[in-house]
């Protein structure tokens, strides 16, 4: 009796050492989102010095390699390094964005945005969905791997770019073209999706819809407000956007059936005329603007929508439009779904017991700089939380971060060991 009681006090004492340890691991990778949220990266005047010093303090705390690239002035990527014992394997990349949206300050914020507050089991604070929180598990799933397993097979390494929020364009399409980065030999690359908001679901990014910004002007005459004869760039402008709102209102109607990265949407973002302040409602003015933001699904070419863009506004005397943004048809924005690391990806998601989505993005990321310079990228938020990213009192539930670091370990053990 004796014996079997001393057994079962050292069963419940080895259980205890393990569930504190596990806790402790867990309130560290909280404190870790915490202070990278704390840190201020918001645009548009993102500082990311401190960022970057934050990542490779504990980058060399525990034991990795990395290294600072720089882009452009106070531009910089960051590189932390989990080196492979095989240098003939191409390496696997974890991708995150350093900034965030601008922080908001509307009444609807009752949070902090800077403040990483815990509350009920969440962490409220701005980046926790998009993207700082992707981020810390991507960091402590390859922590995990290097405590757990030692040194992989496959170099791995953890990137943080800038200015993903304002396209991308000054960061991770600026760091493919470095010597440095093709230097690290990339196959594989994990990057940003979407929550879920299914309990028994993770979304897996596999294309993005390409952007088309224009900005469109129309001229007429001025004149009074009572002639018919007078062309009227305000009238001219709004029956052409009509046309164009009138497509994407078609498009939205197939929302309930299909994903809504799979549609063509034309938002009218903004409409400005040439009045001025002691002109009255009776005067005609002689000049409108405006501008249209287009999102075309990676199954249609920008060329496509631009060529009807232009046909229709030749029905129009007196409007033109300029191109404000666009991504190239040249720019890859679909992923290869039938690629090992794909079904790997999805098998993980499977194992532990969570339904695969193949996500097609309502926007874009930095994925399309990677899949354009023939690395096999894919997106992966995995979270199951109502997606609420760039939208107030952003937040992440402490049982995501642990689904997530979990999700990210398994994926890195069977592509890198």
């Amino acid at each position: 009796m004796k014996k079997t009681m001393l057994l079962y006090a050292v069963s419940l004492s080895v259980l205890s050492t393990a569930y504190a340890k596990k806790e402790s691991n867990l309130q560290q990778m909280i404190t870790f989102l915490q202070d990278y949220i704390h840190i201020n990266t918001a645009q548009p005047n993102p500082n990311y010095k401190p960022a970057i010093e934050f990542l490779t303090r504990h980058a060399q705390d525990h034991g990795f390699e990395s290294r600072v690239i720089k882009l452009s002035e106070n531009r910089d990527a960051v590189i932390i390094t989990l080196r492979g014992s095989d240098p003939t394997l191409p390496a696997l990349a974890l991708n995150h964005h350093m900034d965030t949206v601008p922080l908001i300050t509307s009444a609807a914020q009752t949070f902090d945005p800077l403040g990483a507050t815990l509350e009920d089991d969440h962490i409220y604070g701005i980046g926790t969905q998009d993207m700082k929180g992707v981020g810390v598990v991507q960091y402590w799933a390859l922590l995990k791997l290097k405590q757990t397993i030692g040194t992989p097979r496959r170099t791995i390494h953890l990137i943080g770019v800038p200015d993903e929020e304002i396209g991308g364009f000054s960061g991770a399409g600026k760091l493919v073209e470095t010597q440095e980065f093709k230097d690290l030999n990339i196959k594989y690359l994990l990057d940003e999706s979407i929550p879920s908001g299914d309990e028994k679901s993770i979304c897996i990014n596999v294309a993005e819809r390409k952007v088309l910004h224009i900005e469109l002007e129309s001229v007429g005459k001025m004149g009074h407000a009572s002639d018919f004869s007078i062309p009227n760039a305000v009238n001219n402008l709004i029956q052409f956007l009509s046309q164009l709102v009138s497509i994407h209102n078609e498009q939205k109607q197939h929302i309930p059936h299909t994903m809504p990265g799979k549609l063509l949407s034309q938002n009218v973002t903004s409409i400005n005329c040439s009045k001025k302040a002691n002109e009255g409602i009776n005067v005609i003015p002689d000049r409108a603007t405006a501008t249209v933001d287009i999102r075309i699904p990676a199954t249609r070419t920008v060329k496509s929508v631009q060529n009807f863009v232009d046909e229709l506004i030749e029905k129009y005397h007196g409007i033109s439009y300029t191109i404000k943004a666009c991504i190239s048809d040249d720019i890859i924005s679909q992923s290869d779904t039938h690629s090992k690391f794909f079904k790997t990806i999805k098998s993980v998601v499977s194992s532990l017991g969570y339904n695969p989505i193949e996500h097609h993005a309502q926007g874009a990321s930095d994925m399309r700089f990677y899949l354009t310079n023939g690395i096999e990228s894919f997106g992966l938020s995995p979270f199951t939380i109502k997606a609420n990213l760039h939208g107030a009192n952003e937040c992440i539930r402490i049982c995501d971060l642990e689904l997530g670091l979990e999700v990210y370990y398994e994926i890195l053990k069977k592509m890198c060991t």
